[in-house]
């Protein structure tokens, strides 16, 4: 009975760990699109680039 409480308790933070890292992922990538719409918008608008910005673009 131990065992199987063991293996259930296992199987649940394996399980609540791929939640945590899917949505690290997931929130990474949204604040990464973010940005780089952002940036994009800016652009779009004529705003002046910084001189970093340029040489990394």
């Amino acid at each position: 009975m131990a065992l199987l409480a063991c293996l259930s308790l296992s199987d649940y933070l394996e399980y609540a760990a791929s939640v945590i890292l899917l949505g690290g992922i997931a929130s990474c990538t949204s604040i990464v699109l973010f940005w780089i719409l952002s940036m994009w918008l800016r652009g779009r608008k004529g705003f002046r680039v910084s001189a970093f910005h340029r040489k990394v673009l």
